[in-house]
């Protein structure tokens, strides 16, 4: 089957993707081609292993004559994820998205550029540029799929924070505080205490200083969303937050400490 639908589909695939190339095909083969992945997908849902295994298969295959190919599974992975009825779907997607990453990031061995990471933060910059709604969707998605590369991650955060809507930072903020998500740092080494934790948090924070005004005080935000539910958490970093308000030239990060303090219960360490 895995055989079949490449020989059908990737003449008329590859035509499409090299229009998209020289500009004339806009982003309709970014949309045409999430339907098929995720019809593909519900397929092998519905029939299990060895259509499973195909979809995985053709993926990769596609993937080697176009980068484009990842960022559509994660365009379908994200409206499978926000349909109802849908989460195993876009679980199935993800788990055959990591899987066309890391065959990718083998082949580009040694270019940093091709290092999971870096394929990632690709995938959602060509997101964003096909839909900003479906970055706000797949951030958290791919937070949950990848807990040791996406959370703290500069990039993404820098990309989310430059476009998040006032609804998007809202829905993303609860979904914080109520301890469902990891994103502006990675809890376990701030939570044991772990100076590299700390200070990998607190880097972060400072490199956002030269983000304009309003970046900053999302990122605060999210923070302080994420920090509402780990009082321990907030005990490790206050002390170095703390020390970005001396000088009183990071006003946003003064009201940005504010908010941290008064999303959390005190305690007689803070």
């Amino acid at each position: 089957l895995a055989d079949n639908l490449l020989r059908v589909m990737s003449e008329d695939l590859r035509k499409d993707f090299a229009v998209a190339e020289r500009g004339e095909g806009g982003g309709r083969h970014a949309t045409c081609l999430s339907a098929v992945l995720g019809g593909l997908q519900a397929a092998a849902a519905a029939e299990g292993g060895a259509l499973a295994e195909a979809v995985g298969e053709l993926a990769v295959a596609m993937q080697s004559s176009t980068a484009r190919v990842s960022a559509a599974m994660l365009v379908a992975a994200s409206a499978c994820a926000e349909a109802e009825g849908a989460a195993a779907g876009a679980g199935g997607l993800l788990g055959v998205y990591r899987r066309v990453l890391e065959a990718e990031e083998k082949r580009g061995a040694g270019d940093k550029d091709k290092a999971l990471e870096g394929l990632i933060v690709r995938d959602l910059r060509l997101v964003f540029g096909e839909d900003v709604a479906g970055l706000y969707a797949a951030v958290p998605l791919l937070a949950r799929e990848f807990p040791l590369l996406v959370p703290g991650n500069f990039q993404i955060l820098s990309l989310l924070c430059g476009v998040l809507s006032p609804s998007a930072l809202a829905s993303l903020s609860s979904a914080l505080a109520l301890g469902e998500l990891e994103l502006v740092f990675r809890h376990e080494g701030v939570l044991a205490g772990e100076e590299a934790g700390v200070d990998g948090a607190v880097s972060l924070v400072v490199r956002s200083l030269t983000w304009p005004s309003l970046d900053q005080s999302t990122l605060w935000r999210l923070l302080a969303a994420e920090l509402a539910c780990l009082p321990q958490a907030v005990e490790a970093l206050l002390p170095k937050l703390l020390q970005l308000c001396e000088s009183g030239s990071n006003p946003e990060a003064v009201e940005g400490v504010a908010a941290v303090l008064s999303s959390c219960c005190p305690t007689p360490a803070l």
